[in-house]
C-alpha cells in the first residue's frame, strides 16, 4: 500500500511564494492485511519565501493498492 499526503494552499496578500517540502514523499507499507492499523510520521516544512496557509485539513489518500 502506498500513501500520499495531499495538502492545499491559499493565495494571500503576502509577497513571496510558499513551497511545501515533505521529508518522505512516499510511504510504502508493503502488503498489509485489511483492518490492520498503521502509523507513520512525516515532517512538512515551508521552504519558500511566502506564507503557507492550508485551505483544509491535510488528509491521506491511497494512491496504489488496497
Amino acid at each position: 500500500m502506498i500513501l500520499g499526503l495531499l495538502l492545499g494552499t491559499r493565495a494571500s496578500s503576502d509577497s513571496g511564494t510558499p513551497t511545501l517540502a515533505v521529508d518522505q514523499p512516499r510511504i510504502d507499507f508493503g502488503t498489509v492485511k485489511l483492518d490492520t492499523p498503521l502509523t507513520f510520521e512525516i515532517k512538512v516544512t515551508n521552504t519558500g519565501d511566502g506564507v503557507l496557509r492550508f485551505k483544509e485539513k491535510p488528509y491521506i489518500e491511497v494512491l496504489e493498492g488496497c
